[in-house]
């Protein structure tokens, strides 16, 4: 997963897509429930995931 997100902020570069909200939203809910990835490009991404204004906040 991580090769995937080469060097833009998502899965295809600068443009967020349904792909990341269906990809992406996996990992959140593995990070919701504790899990930690252990992998910081595969946490940056969801940190930016999880900043994006529609994003759900908890």
């Amino acid at each position: 997963m991580e090769s995937e997100l080469g060097e833009g902020p998502y899965l295809f570069g600068e443009q967020f897509t349904l792909a990341d909200i269906m990809i992406g939203s996996m990992f959140m809910w593995q990070r919701l429930w504790g899990a930690s990835s252990g992998r910081p490009k595969l946490e940056a991404y969801m940190d930016r995931l999880a900043a994006r204004p529609a994003a759900m906040k908890l």
